[in-house]
């Protein structure tokens, strides 16, 4: 067994040729783990139509209602692990008045209904559904409007770790680290 590493950097116009160039040099590849942005919709189909067990963690809800026979994910989808997630909050903190900050990436994107959903139904209230682009210098403004909202839980996912390093350093600067943070 052989085992090659390739990286699409998360972009789709990467792996789509990467994908092509494993399947036609390689007429013994068995599998392929990883793809998990969204580029696994892409690639998977080049995999499934060149019988390629792929095993991915994309969630994001695109991959709900496809089927591919060789395509396996290792993680929940995103609206499962979202509707898990509004429980979490309804569950542990009474009456939930509930921030929500999200990054404008795809992943994160359909994240928002079903927590949405689940908070409302769990008898929760979103005070503040707002999407962020990432990378940016400063959240400040961003956490003045969380502190005009008054949430008493802030939900928040930003994808890469510089954004939600700044995003939470700025959160412990205007004290709002001890909210619950789910």
């Amino acid at each position: 067994i052989n085992i090659m590493t390739t990286d699409d950097l998360g972009d789709v116009a990467d792996a789509v040729p990467i994908a092509h160039q494993l399947v036609a040099t390689h007429s013994n590849l068995a599998a392929v783990f990883g793809n998990p942005g969204q580029e696994a919709f892409e690639t998977s189909k080049i995999f499934n139509a060149a019988h390629v067990v792929e095993f991915s963690v994309a969630g994001f809800n695109q991959l709900n209602h496809v089927y591919l026979p060789y395509f396996y994910r290792t993680f929940p989808p995103d609206s499962a692990e979202s509707t898990a997630w509004a429980a979490s909050i309804v569950d542990t903190v009474k009456h939930p008045k509930v921030a929500i900050i999200m990054d404008a990436t795809q992943d994160t994107s359909s994240s928002v209904p079903p927590l949405v959903t689940g908070i409302k139904r769990g008898g929760g209230k979103v005070v503040l559904n707002l999407t962020v682009q990432p990378d940016l210098p400063s959240y400040a403004s961003v956490i003045q409007r969380i502190q005009a909202a008054k949430p008493n839980v802030l939900a928040w996912t930003l994808s890469d770790d510089q954004s939600a390093a700044t995003f939470s350093s700025q959160l412990q600067q205007f004290g709002l680290l001890k909210l619950p943070q789910r």
